[in-house]
């Protein structure tokens, strides 16, 4: 079940003191990349979108739990949770508790998150998923 959406301001209202800085140390890092950009708060956490979801804040009691998808594993001690690998993309989650985390390194990971988003896709349409044939002639 979807989670109900919230405004912004409720999300970085729900955390801790750390959740507004990393969110607006990643949001403004994602807002210099070339193509769309979709921010969808939820319930307890944000997903970015340009199409797929490709990286998420989630609200925890004592960090922000940044997660976002590869084309590999990161190999990286600053990932907190076992990398899960599905479709060719590997999901990372590191636990987060301040702006000044998100260095060069995260960044450089949040924007080929980004531009992940074609990987699998025949259509090159991030909304169409790879098994879906298109023919329009």
């Amino acid at each position: 079940m979807c989670s109900p959406g919230v405004s912004l301001d409720d999300f970085l209202a729900s955390g801790g003191p750390w959740l507004e800085p990393v969110f607006h140390a990643v949001h403004a890092h994602l807002e210099t990349l070339d193509g769309e950009l979709v921010v969808d708060p939820l319930d307890g956490l944000v997903q970015f979108k340009n199409g797929p979801v490709f990286a998420s804040i989630r609200s925890m009691k004592k960090w922000a739990a940044l997660g976002f998808s590869l084309g590999h594993d990161a190999g990286s001690s600053r990932v907190s949770r076992k990398v899960i690998a599905h479709h060719g993309r590997y999901h990372h989650v590191m636990n987060v508790m301040s702006a000044d985390e998100i260095d060069d390194e995260v960044r450089e990971w949040l924007t080929e998150a980004f531009h992940l988003r074609d990987v699998g896709r025949r259509s090159g349409d991030p909304k169409v998923p790879a098994d879906v044939e298109i023919d329009i002639g």
